[in-house]
């Protein structure tokens, strides 16, 4: 798994910063951070973010982006 970098705004929002572990491109992902926090609890991603599309989620989960994920 790819480090990742979080940072939390005013906004309440958070921006997940990494590294593909494939390309080694650099990845960021903002996402709310009640539902960020709701994911880190142990729910499930993709019942955080059910409508968000799998590679997505996996970009938000590794950093691993759409077109590197296998």
């Amino acid at each position: 798994m790819a480090t990742l970098e979080l940072i939390k705004d005013e906004r309440n929002t958070v921006s997940i910063l990494g590294k593909c572990m494939f390309c080694e491109g650099n990845t960021c992902v903002t996402v709310d951070a009640d539902d960020y926090d709701l994911w880190q609890s142990g729910e499930l991603i993709q019942n955080v973010w059910p409508d968000t599309e799998p590679e997505q989620r996996e970009l938000i989960r590794t950093g691993t982006h759409p077109d590197c994920w296998p």
